[in-house]
């Protein structure tokens, strides 16, 4: 099963690695956590060739890039662990 976000003008654009897109069709879901407040989800599917250990994640999200602070200068890494 697929939800999407509720404003379909809104996108939500996922990469992962230095430069793998996940397509939009990869990503599952985007929305809020059910069960938690103010909590936002992102389902997608890890690229099938992305290497065991540590991948970075980036998402943008109606402008907002998580790579950056709120001060729009500093990066800020998110990660997740890939086995196989």
């Amino acid at each position: 099963m697929h939800f999407r976000t509720p404003n379909a003008a809104v996108t939500t654009q996922v990469y992962a690695g230095r430069t793998s897109t996940i397509p939009q069709s990869d990503v599952e879901y985007s929305g809020l956590a059910p069960g938690f407040v103010g909590l936002w989800q992102i389902n997608f599917k890890v690229p099938a060739n992305a290497a065991p250990g540590t991948l970075p994640v980036i998402v943008i999200y109606n402008g907002n890039n998580t790579r950056v602070d709120s001060q729009g200068d500093s990066p800020v890494a998110t990660f997740i662990y890939v086995s196989q």
